[in-house]
């Protein structure tokens, strides 16, 4: 199994090796619960993407665009990585890549003011986006008293733990792809229709 980056793609510190168990000793939840993590990875990746390419052409941080981008990958991060039982990490020891699931907690506690990246995420989350008060006091004793992103220096530690944590989930995307090409071919299928022209990689 390659785990060799494609050109032009970042090296990542992942651990490893790292050696999952193969296709045909997965259970069927197993099975579909890879092809739904392979789906929610190449939606964040694509999400990912498009966040990055709109603060290029939009600058200002503050715009409502930007926002409701950042907002939306923050809610979709809390769904992936923080959901327990059903998220990523889980999936992931299921099928033997406990290193990667622990590759994942380790950027989830890089520190970003006096929060980790994962108390921010899931702090904003639940204030604003999934059990919203519109309670201004309630986000900022909670969220921006410990780490406010219009300080230069916590928003750039921000940034930069989120990117560590995107450049690892591309990495797991496309290892997961490789290891498991039935699954890949798949979720490629939902979504690349030969007789659709509006079908492209994200």
């Amino acid at each position: 199994m390659s785990e060799t980056p494609p050109p032009g793609a970042r090296v990542v510190d992942a651990g490893g090796p790292h050696i999952p168990r193969p296709w045909d000793k997965l259970s069927q939840r197993q099975r579909a619960r890879v092809e739904l993590l392979l789906s929610k990875l190449m939606e964040i990746e694509a999400g990912t993407q498009h966040t990055s390419q709109l603060a290029q052409q939009v600058p200002q941080p503050e715009h409502p665009l930007n926002r409701f981008m950042f907002n939306s990958l923050i809610q979709y991060l809390h769904g992936c990585f923080m959901a327990g039982s059903a998220g990523v990490q889980d999936v992931l020891r299921s099928v033997d890549l406990i290193a990667l699931a622990e590759q994942i907690d380790k950027r989830l506690a890089l520190p970003v003011g006096t929060h980790t990246l994962k108390t921010f995420i899931d702090e904003h989350r639940n204030t604003l986006l999934a059990h919203p008060s519109f309670d201004p006091k309630a986000y900022v004793d909670r969220v921006a008293a410990k780490a406010d992103l219009r300080d230069e220096t916590v928003r750039q530690r921000f940034f930069a733990s989120l990117d560590e944590l995107g450049v690892l989930t591309r990495f797991i995307h496309r290892f997961l792809r490789e290891s498991y090409p039935i699954a890949a071919s798949r979720e490629d299928a939902r979504w690349k229709p030969v007789d659709n022209p509006l079908s492209s990689s994200p």
